[in-house]
């Protein structure tokens, strides 16, 4: 059989091919065959030595081939890296070997060179499909599993079943991985067999520790061997066929020492199954039972789960235990086996030490709040805090946690606000624990619990791109908080960058086997999708969600789903499928009844039913009162009504602009909008719903045709946008090149950009690296950077939205002192297109910083200018909106509090403008401008006492 390798071969051969290829993999992966087919005709083909090169005899030009370099001595190595470095543009060059020194790979990566691994020379099913004698790709992925993607075992396995039918090709690739396997064991000695059992069950080990426990050279002798060793992404080894090296035998005393390690380098889960598999049961319950926290934040629970069930019955014995696997169930949204755990450990802590007790207690306040017994819960954290001694500090945040949960679970304001300060207080107390990652998860819950619902997106943004940029975050971590960040873009309707999160969040669900991920995502995409008036994919979307993951099973995140699922298909008109979801969600055990009720009374009042409007208002966040007040007039202006009906569509606009936000169409209402207009009489009802605009009201702002080719730098990753079709610039050094020339103002000399890329590096190095930059730029996404007679520049012509805001910033505030009615005009165009983050894969970067910190102090300008031009226009809440959206962007000038509470003033919101003047105070604390013990700064005592006199 013959395997073309066709896409593989298009990459190496083609004109834009890379000048240094690096072909690294195991055995039997084709790296020799790719090679040679990859090679033009004028080649230098050198195996397991360097020949002529070795004494500086080098080609000028033509392709060298290096064969088996894993043959080669530590000179050597040495010699390719500096050949790597030194090359022309008219040579290249080939490396293909089994596991190659570091120093070559960094050579490679060096000069931007393509490394295919062996994930990369896997056989994938598509390509062996069309081969076999019954075509089936449940039968390809069968055989691409059983041999790894190897292509000896899969052409093998493949052309014995041509030959003869009976037999069966995913048992053939079976047969030949064993017997492959156990020929390689025969040449190991046995200190060498027992790191290859452990390195079965523990993959990811560096060479160096590898040396270690088998002696020094161990990995060189062993790849001499064949033993099938391949490097991953992080410089780690593992086994390809890891499952037929299973079934060595372990070592105790290997597995104790590698089990150490790997719990000290934050592998714990790794460390407990090498204790089990080889029998130290006791040694295993010891370590699960000291387990950090934030284990539950870090891993993912069905590993777990998976890990305590090995266990055995010592779980059901052990009450902390039972806590672990309580919040794995919890974590999976199982809430009544978690409960039952929880009921267990209390019943088995009873003659526990008091501080285990206090910790159970918590953890059954915590079930309390789960089943919607929040004030049950509340009782039992503050009493359990009131106990709490010496040592229990860990306690002590898991009862604020709690505390903070059950305030979240209100509606009201006051309460959100103070469960944004409980969060803060549990976070902190985490910390000072040590448990960062349990920190890192209060304060996302924090975000999705207390900032969100008040609107307070920029600051949940904030804090999530903290949590984002932390470099120890795990891969769990990282997707789940992606995963909220998408959902806060969704509320602050940036549903371009919300969905963008969402796919890729639901690609890293595919990827980590996590099917409740997934679901999640498509959640996400399905409110993005409904807000766009996408029937068909909302539909999509929600299928998926619900197929996925989000079943009977999940308490946690099966209700939301059903009642947001309910509501958006109520905004797309299909009231029958929307009562359908509401249905189902009515018949569950709610942990959040209020949102069921919200959803119960959207629904009736699109079906002409007005109830019980304050009872709506009441069991919905802050951030949907808007929705309430729309729907709530359709079904006024329905009943006849017109008086109520105007009063509330005008109270609902407001809280929409309060919100930032003037478009009820781009949130998702268009059609309820347009029929109650031609309720009250405005337009008729066809022609009302046929003028819904289909798209978001802050693209009508950029002043770009439809299909005209963009530069997106603001709010997304750095791309070019060409009618619907939206490429990513490759990541990396391609995107710091057009970023550094954006940051730039558009242009940039050679020296500029490679200081600001790589900066100490020598001119010419800088140079040949950045012509292969450009390559890879032009051939993804065409010309968008051109070379000038000193430097580089964006191609002329191509518009970029960040020159667009700056340009459009720059006319609105030269135009405020003569004309500010044009002003105003150009701001609002301005801050339509610049609301939203610059370079945000780039945080540290200084060219970024400076160029979102400049983008920053444009948007608060304009902001101020707009807000004060509402003020004496009398549209005091539009002032008020925009006042907030500055405050969000520059939380420590203490004047922005001091006017933002004089506009509240002014619409007798007494109340709330004392609460942001202690907001202000708050602030002032934190930054330890004023000690906690003495009296607030002047300029708070001036706007207390102004906001008394009203």
């Amino acid at each position: 059989m013959r395997l073309p390798r066709t896409s593989l071969l298009r990459r190496l051969s083609g004109p834009d091919g890379p000048s240094v290829v690096l072909l690294e993999a195991p055995p039997g992966y084709g790296k020799s065959w790719l090679a040679r087919r990859a090679a033009g005709s004028d080649v230098v083909r050198l195996r397991g030595e360097l020949g002529p090169l070795a004494n500086g005899t080098m080609p000028d030009a033509g392709t060298i081939i290096i064969d088996d370099a894993h043959l080669l001595s530590d000179e050597d190595a040495e010699l390719i890296a500096e050949l790597i470095e030194d090359r022309t543009d008219a040579r290249r060059l080939v490396i293909a070997g089994r596991i190659l020194p570091d120093g070559v790979h960094e050579a490679v990566h060096l000069v931007d060179g393509l490394v295919i691994d062996a994930g990369a020379l896997a056989i994938d099913a598509e390509e062996i499909v069309g081969e076999l004698p019954n075509p089936s790709m449940t039968s390809a992925r069968r055989i691409v599993d059983a041999a790894d993607g190897c292509v000896k075992a899969i052409a093998t396995a493949i052309d014995e079943v041509q030959r003869d039918g009976r037999q069966d090709p995913t048992g053939v690739a079976s047969h030949m991985v064993r017997v492959a396997s156990a020929a390689t064991l025969e040449h190991l000695e046995p200190r060498e067999l027992a790191v290859i059992a452990l390195l079965a069950r523990a993959p990811g080990i560096d060479r160096h520790f590898l040396d270690r426990l088998a002696g020094d050279g161990f990995v060189q002798r062993a790849v001499a061997r064949g033993v099938p060793l391949r490097r991953q992404v992080t410089g780690a080894l593992d086994l390809v066929w890891a499952s037929a090296f299973k079934s060595v035998a372990v070592d105790v005393e290997t597995a104790a020492v590698l089990a150490a390690e790997l719990l000290e380098r934050g592998r714990p889960l790794d460390a407990v199954g090498l204790l089990l598999d080889a029998g130290r049961v006791d040694r295993a319950v010891e370590m699960v039972r000291d387990l950090s926290e934030s284990i539950t934040d870090t891993v993912e629970p069905r590993q777990m789960l998976s890990l305590l069930a090995r266990l055995g019955p010592a779980v059901n014995r052990d009450p902390a235990l039972l806590l672990l696997r309580a919040s794995e169930m919890d974590a999976l949204g199982r809430s009544f086996e978690a409960g039952a755990d929880v009921e267990l450990a209390v019943r088995v802590a009873v003659d526990a030490q008091p501080a285990l007790r206090r910790r159970v207690a918590i953890a059954s306040a915590r079930a309390m709040y789960a089943a919607g017994r929040c004030d049950d819960a509340a009782r039992l954290a503050t009493a359990t805090l009131a106990d709490l001694g010496d040592g229990e500090a860990r306690t002590y945040a898991r009862a604020h946690e709690v505390l903070a949960a059950c305030a979240a679970s209100s509606d009201a304001r006051e309460d959100l606000q103070r469960a944004a300060e409980l969060f803060r207080t549990a976070a902190s107390a985490w910390d000072s624990c040590h448990e960062f990652a349990r920190a890192r998860s209060c304060r996302s819950d924090m975000v999705a619990a207390a900032l969100v619902p008040l609107a307070r997106f920029d600051e949940a943004l904030a804090l999530l791109g903290e949590l984002l940029s932390t470099p120890d975050l795990s891969d769990s971590e990282r997707s789940w908080t992606m995963l909220i960040e998408g959902f806060v873009l969704f509320n602050a309707n940036r549903l371009d960058s919300a969905e963008s999160r969402f796919s890729r969040v639901g690609d890293l669900g595919a990827v980590h086997d996590n099917p409740r991920l997934v679901a999640a995502a498509a959640w996400g995409r399905a409110g993005v999708s409904s807000r766009r008036g996408e029937r068909d994919s909302t539909m999509k979307w929600l299928v998926t969600a619900e197929n996925t993951a989000l079943s009977e099973s999940d308490d946690v995140l099966g209700v939301p789903f059903l009642c947001d699922a309910a509501t958006a298909l109520g905004a797309l008109g299909e009231l029958d499928m929307a009562t359908a979801y509401l249905d189902r969600a009515k018949s569950r055990n709610p942990v959040f009844p209020g949102q069921v009720r919200a959803t119960e009374f959207l629904l009736d009042a699109r079906k002409g039913v007005l109830g019980d409007l304050d009872d709506g208002l009441a069991h919905t966040l802050p951030v949907n009162w808007w929705q309430i007040k729309l729907v709530a007039a359709l079904a006024a202006a329905r009943g006849g009504d017109i008086e109520r009906a105007r009063q509330l569509a005008d109270d609902a606009a407001r809280e929409l602009i309060t919100l930032g936000f003037a478009d009820f169409a781009a949130m998702g209402e268009g059609r309820t909008y347009a029929e109650l207009q031609a309720a009250l009489g405005v337009v008729d009802t066809e022609v009302a719903i046929a003028t819904i605009p289909a798209t978001n009201v802050a693209a009508l702002g950029s002043g770009v045709a439809n299909g005209a080719r963009r530069l997106i730098v603001m709010g997304d990753a750095i791309s070019v946008r060409e009618g619907g079709t939206t490429t990513i610039v490759p990541p990396g050094i391609p995107q710091r090149v057009v970023g550094v020339l954006v940051a730039s103002g558009g242009s940039a000399t050679i020296d500029q950009v490679s200081d600001a890329i790589w900066p100490g590096e020598d001119l010419e190095t800088s140079r040949s690296r950045l012509r292969n930059v450009l390559l890879r730029l032009r051939h993804k996404v065409g010309d968008v950077v051109v070379r000038t007679g000193t430097g580089l520049r964006i191609v002329p012509g191509l518009p970029c939205d960040l020159h667009d805001f700056q340009r459009r910033a720059a006319d609105a505030l030269a135009a405020i002192r003569n004309d500010p009615e044009l002003a105003g005009e150009l701001a609002a165009d301005a801050v339509a297109i610049g609301d939203a983050p610059v370079f945000i894969d780039f945080e540290y970067d200084e060219w970024a910083v400076a160029a979102r910190r400049d983008a920053e102090q444009r948007l608060i300008a304009l902001l101020d200018f707009m807000s004060v031009q509402a003020e004496d226009s009398g549209d005091l809440a539009a002032a008020e909106a925009l006042a907030r959206r500055a405050l969000h962007r520059d939380r420590y000038t203490d004047s922005r509090y001091v006017r933002l509470a004089e506009l509240l003033t002014l619409q007798n919101r007494v109340a709330a403008a004392m609460a942001v003047l202690d907001d202000a105070a708050e602030v002032a604390r934190d930054m330890g401008l004023v000690p906690q013990s003495t009296t607030r700064p002047p300029s708070d005592a001036r706007a207390r006492r102004k906001v008394r006199s009203v």
